[in-house]
This record gives C-alpha cells, sequence and structure tokens, in this order.
C-alpha cells in the first residue's frame, strides 16, 4: 500500500503474476474492502516518522483491517532513546472486537 502513484505501479509491474495485491490509499483511509483481511502489517519507521498526535488516528484506521490473531510489528530503529515508548506504540493495549 501506498500513497504514491507510481510507487504502486512499479510495485505492480515487478511482481506481476505473483498473487500479491497492491493499494493506491491513504494509511489514514484505507478502503473499507480491507476490513479484516490482513494477517499481517509489516511496518518499518512509519509510526515513528508522524507526528505522536497522528498515531491513534493510524491505529483507528488499521485495526479494523487486521484479522482477528493478526500481528502489527513495528521496526523502529531510528527513534531516539529520549522518546517514550507510549508515545511510539500505542498499539500495545489489546484489540478489542
Amino acid at each position: 500500500m501506498d500513497i504514491a502513484p507510481l510507487a504502486v505501479d512499479r510495485a505492480r509491474s515487478l511482481d506481476a503474476g505473483q498473487g500479491v495485491q497492491y493499494v493506491l490509499a491513504s494509511l489514514f483511509d484505507l478502503p473499507e474492502e480491507l476490513r479484516g483481511k490482513f494477517d499481517l502489517v509489516w511496518e518499518h519507521t512509519c509510526l515513528c516518522a508522524l507526528d505522536p498526535a497522528l498515531r491513534k488516528a493510524i491505529s483507528r484506521a488499521w485495526l479494523p483491517r487486521l484479522k482477528s490473531r493478526a500481528m502489527w510489528p513495528a521496526c523502529s530503529s531510528s527513534i531516539p532513546r529520549w522518546i517514550p515508548a507510549k508515545l511510539v506504540l500505542p498499539l500495545a493495549s489489546p484489540r478489542r472486537s
């Protein structure tokens, strides 16, 4: 998923025939047809790049798209040590059905 049409087109062309779906969308406004579709969301430095005030909004957008036992691992190695973990990973609380 990407907000950039060129990135999505390029991914589709490089991965043609592999059965992977590439979606053009904003992380904050995901298509409804993706509800409950994801087993795994691999996040790499997206949360740490966001203004902390936007992290709950992205959680509200993504959590309904995850299957009930899905995982959302995050690779946030670029976060300075002085930022409290509670600001980086607001997803630590259990998912409510």
